[in-house]
């Protein structure tokens, strides 16, 4: 299409967008008409004059071209008006007003939606002039001598109040805005009393004016007393909507509107109250109970009327909680309401309910009325276990979004009811409810159980409630071995009960409950739905009930061979739930030694077979093996005595290295995958070993370790975490060798990156370098300053990542790493070497400053700017050779900032590191950030110069 800007090709373009011209022209005309709209001053000329211009007889449909033009007005007013002359928005005003004077006098018809778009665009127009909603509203008033003018006058006046972004506004005319709808609503609503005053006016425009009354209430704060007695038809004529039910589509919509009407003149509080308050609330209770037939109708047959009343009777209670608690017969009745629109269809209709019924419980007990204090909330909960029920015919996300609503209402119920609470979800069970109401019951005890275990510590009636229910139901009911998802919320409820089942047997030595859970959790492990769960339930049963289960060595093995039987199918999470519990338990017990030597066994003949088969599944099943491996590991680190101690640990080790050692020689270096939790596993060793750490650091396996991390440092970059944790462990007291490897992971890393374009190439291996670096520092700084061309080469590496670094995690270990440098250059640790940390850093100054300045002008992350902040501060306040080099790259790089401003930023940077103001130094820094990235204007920054 030509890129010639004309009012031809303008048209053309538009036509070419909405036409059937293949989906090519319509590219080129949306690239061409955005750039019209967007750069060309044109464009307003264009708009208008297609708008101005009549369709006329058997001309084609112009609807599309009017709208996209009116739409284009609209978003040019939003976006543009404040930056036009004053000349230019008083002729694009006239126009407007000229337009909408022809559309009055009949001369140009547009569709609704282009009719509706034009206003809403006069408006916005409107709303940006000081004095703009009363003209709008005084224009609009005067002129009704005919049907046509009322429509245009509705539309105008709820686009007014219904512009809900006033974002293009500026802060001062936003102020002013609120106090000119509230005074043009004076002249408002008795236009809108007019229109219902008619007996006969037309349902369409009977249907616009509560459009307009419902936006123009909220705006301006008009509540039910004021509406009773300022506007008693409309009133009336609200309330009468509800008498009967309705189905022409017209009448159903004045329906919704005159609901969500009285629903936002119910949240308008007054102070002192009118009067009429309780007159006009009376009214409203009497209609709604009077109409209880009809909300029921809605409530079976349609949705949107039904959430507009049930919003209208929720607000109503909720405004109204005082005289609900109180028990009057009509609080009663309504309350009665409330419980059927609580148990209504619509499960998302019914959730809006829920902060009446929340309401209710934040009044003391004593103080209600005794329908409020249980019995209605016995009634409640029955209705909501019956929602959270699945069906199978239902949707699932339905019942989802249901339940995570309801769970504060159930927690609610479950504070009140106490006890009862649990004999109410046994009676739902036992009378016989399907396997939907026993799952329904679970996920509610669920929702409780962090509750419920607490209250078992000393609630002696709770207590014998749960040993019930679950020996009558979770251990015998025929739902709770045979439905998947009653077997999944079982299992979540057995896990909460540890505190529970480990006081029981210390009261009286009575573990049959926890040998029931284990056994069913076993078997739960085989459910595929559950069996995440189950595992997350053992492993939660192990750590609170650990000195039982020390005597329960045949129930962990039932554990153990109830999971490698179902090793096929766990995740990886599910894998290490199991390990952390029965392992916790096996480093504790005599018997701990075969309990390990059963679990390790499958594992390390696994992984010492060279299976065959897919290449990818063979990797993954090895990975997962490796992580197992790696989680048993962990827990190795202080074995009981009793349980073998340092010997222990020994012996797992011993059992897992020629497991480690054919995978490390099998190992692919295209595997990056096993390297990582190969090498996972090797910090776990050296984690484990932490009790005799100098003996273990004269092994071969500590030697073959430090190998293995060498090697792999560059490709691999999980492998300098073994040398982070070598280094944790070991400090200044580090074995001989250890220093080398520093080293020589120092010059890998440093040549790798000068084979990359740039450190954004390689971020996780910035990042981990940088951590090693720091632990260096931290704990054995001999192995990094000792080489001192090394550390040299890390400073340069590190200003290289700050100029052009924009990965968040990589960047704070950078900004981390240098700022511990720059803050303890003068403690113990760092005194000897500050002279070379000095001249590294000072030789960096220029690309050093520049970097800093090009972070916290323009490059950092949000999440890293105040790491950024205090590394910039200390460097300020510690290296005065640094100010000059700061003010050369504050200029050379580009900003908002004139090169006074850039004068006077600078001089408050020094400033206030001389005074060492770190506080006032980082809001500065903040607030330049925001102005260099146009978030907030320059004169945000003049407190500081003034305080300069």
């Amino acid at each position: 299409m030509n890129a010639a800007i004309t009012f031809e090709h303008f048209e053309d373009a538009i036509r070419a967008l909405y036409g059937q011209a293949g989906p090519n022209q319509q590219r080129l005309a949306n690239e061409y008409l955005i750039h019209v709209w967007n750069h060309c001053k044109q464009s307003w000329e264009y708009g208008l004059r297609i708008l101005s211009r009549p369709v006329l007889p058997g001309q084609a449909d112009a609807t599309h071209t009017q709208y996209f033009c009116a739409n284009m007005i609209y978003g040019k007013i939003r976006q543009e008006w404040f930056a036009l002359s004053q000349p230019e928005q008083d002729s694009i005003q006239s126009e407007l007003e000229r337009l909408l004077q022809r559309i009055r006098a009949s001369e140009l018809s547009f569709a609704p939606l282009v009719l509706k778009r034009i206003c809403m665009a006069m408006t916005v127009l409107y709303l940006a002039i000081d004095g703009g909603c009363a003209r709008c509203v005084s224009d609009c008033v005067s002129t009704v001598s005919s049907l046509l003018h009322v429509q245009v006058a509705l539309v105008l006046l709820t686009s007014l109040c219904d512009e809900n972004d006033d974002s293009y506004l500026p802060p001062s005319r936003k102020d002013t805005l609120v106090l000119e709808i509230t005074d043009a609503s004076t002249k408002v609503f008795p236009f809108i009393t007019q229109l219902f005053d008619s007996a006969a006016v037309d349902q369409d425009v009977r249907l616009a004016g509560l459009m307009c009354l419902k936006v123009w209430i909220k705006a301006a704060g008009f509540s039910l007393a004021k509406l009773y007695t300022n506007m008693p038809t409309v009133f009336h004529a609200l309330l009468q909507a509800f008498q009967q039910p309705q189905t022409a589509p017209v009448a159903l919509k004045e329906v919704v509107v005159c609901a969500l009407i009285l629903s936002d003149a119910l949240e308008v509080n007054e102070y002192p109250p009118a009067t009429s308050k309780e007159v006009a609330m009376q009214a409203l209770a009497q209609t709604l109970l009077a109409s209880h037939a009809t909300i029921g109708f809605y409530l079976a047959h349609d949705a949107n009327v039904a959430h507009a009343l049930t919003t209208l009777v929720s607000t109503y209670g909720e405004s109204e909680l005082d005289w609900f608690v109180l028990g009057s017969p009509d609080a009663l009745q309504l309350t009665e309401l409330l419980l059927a629109l609580a148990s209504q269809p619509n499960r998302q209709i019914a959730s809006l309910t829920f902060d009446f019924w929340l309401g209710i419980q934040d009044y003391p007990v004593a103080s209600r009325h005794v329908a409020f204090q249980d019995a209605m909330f016995h009634r409640l909960l029955h209705a909501l276990v019956t929602q959270c029920a699945l069906r199978d015919d239902e949707d699932t996300d339905d019942v989802d979004s249901f339940r995570q609503a309801v769970a504060e209402v159930l927690m609610a119920i479950y504070h009140l009811l106490k006890a009862q609470f649990l004999v109410d979800m046994g009676q739902h069970i036992g009378g016989g409810g399907d396997a939907a109401t026993v799952e329904a019951v679970m996920f509610g005890l669920t929702v409780v159980a962090p509750e419920l275990k607490l209250k078992l510590v000393d609630d002696v009636a709770s207590q014998q409630l749960v040993l019930e229910f679950c020996g009558s139901y979770v251990f015998q009911h025929p739902s709770f071995t045979g439905v998947p998802s009653v077997v999944k919320a079982a299992s979540v409820f057995l896990g909460h009960l540890g505190t529970f089942v480990h006081a029981q047997w210390t009261v009286s030595q009575d573990d049959s409950l926890l040998v029931a859970a284990l056994q069913y959790l076993s078997f739960a492990l085989s459910v595929p739905d559950a069996s995440a769960s189950a595992a997350k339930a053992i492993n939660l049963l192990c750590a609170a009930c650990t000195t039982p289960l020390v005597l329960k060595d045949a129930l962990v093995s039932t554990l153990l061979q109830s999971m490698q039987s179902q090793i096929g199918h766990l995740t990886l999470d599910e894998r290490v739930w199991l390990l952390e519990g029965i392992v916790r338990v096996a480093c504790l017990a005599p018997w701990g030694r075969l309990a390990l030597e059963q679990l390790l066994a499958p594992i390390c003949t696994r992984l010492l077979s060279d299976s065959r088969g897919d290449v990818a599944a063979v990797a993954a099943a090895c990975v997962l093996d490796l992580q197992s491996l790696s989680t048993v590991l962990r827990f190795m680190d202080a074995p009981s005595d009793v349980a073998g101690g340092a010997a222990l640990t020994q012996q797992v080790v011993a059992w897992s290295w020629p497991a480690l050692q054919h995978v490390a020689a099998s190992a692919s270096s295209t595997d990056s995958q096993i390297r990582d939790a190969l090498l996972d596993v090797f910090a776990s060793v050296l984690k484990a070993k932490k009790q005799d750490a100098h003996a273990f650091a004269s092994t071969g396996e500590f030697a073959a370790i430090v190998a293995w991390v060498e090697t792999h440092a560059v490709s691999t970059p999980a492998a300098i975490y073994g040398a982070i944790v070598v280094v944790e462990l070991y400090g200044a007291a580090a074995p001989h060798f250890v220093t080398p490897m520093i080293v020589h992971i120092g010059r890998a890393v440093m040549a790798h990156c000068h084979t990359v374009p740039s450190p954004t190439h390689v971020p996780d291996l910035i990042r981990v370098y940088f951590e090693l670096a720091q632990r260096c520092v931290i704990f054995s700084p001999a192995s990094l300053f000792d080489d001192a061309a090394t550390f040299v080469a890390s400073v340069h590496l590190a200003v290289a990542c700050l100029s052009s670094l924009a990965h968040r995690e990589a960047l704070r270990a950078v900004v981390v790493y240098v700022n511990y440098l720059v803050t303890k250059r003068d403690g113990p640790t760092l005194a000897p070497f500050r002279a070379l940390l000095d001249g590294a850093l000072v030789d960096q100054k220029a690309p050093f400053a520049f970097a800093l300045v090009q972070l916290v002008t323009a490059t950092c992350p949000s999440t890293v700017l105040a790491a950024v902040t205090t590394l910039f501060f200390h460097v300020l306040s510690t290296y005065g050779a640094m100010h000059a080099a700061v003010w050369e790259a504050l200029v050379a790089i580009e900003s908002p900032l004139t090169v006074e401003d850039k004068r006077a930023v600078h001089s408050c940077w020094i400033r206030l590191t001389t005074d060492y103001a770190e506080r006032k130094f980082a809001a500065l820094m903040k607030d330049y950030a925001k102005v260099c990235r146009k978030e907030m204007p320059t004169e945000q920054l003049i407190d500081y110069f003034v305080d300069n």
